[in-house]
């Protein structure tokens, strides 16, 4: 029974994987002559003709960057975050051991030597 289950799953990723490799490789044929026609204005440079490809890859490129970027600016102010919190309680504990040590010592004293008559 494990191992039919495991056939069909196997034999489904094949399937998918081929699937979108097929696709790929036929949007990639299908689009290798294609052309952007209005001029792409840059900040330095204006193309007339851009490859669409190109652009498309450069989108998804600058696209997945920016996306890492963004997300390991936020885990870092996240991390920040945590630190000092550590720190704030780390200091308050430090502070709460230094009053109760000093309240032990005012509370220590000597018993009086008892009379006994």
């Amino acid at each position: 029974m494990k191992s039919s289950w495991l056939k069909i799953k196997m034999w489904t990723k094949v399937s998918v994987f081929g699937a979108v490799a097929i696709y790929l490789s036929a949007f990639v044929l299908l689009n290798r002559n294609a052309f952007i026609s209005p001029a792409l204005d840059f900040v330095f440079k204006k193309y007339e003709s851009v490859n669409a490809l190109l652009v498309l890859f450069l989108t998804g490129a600058f696209s997945i960057f920016g996306w890492a970027l963004f997300r390991t600016i936020f885990k870092t102010l996240r991390q920040m975050r945590d630190v000092n919190r550590r720190t704030h309680l780390e200091r308050i504990e430090r502070e709460h051991t230094d009053m109760v040590a000093k309240a032990a010592k005012l509370q220590t004293r000597e018993a009086a030597p008892r009379v006994v008559e």
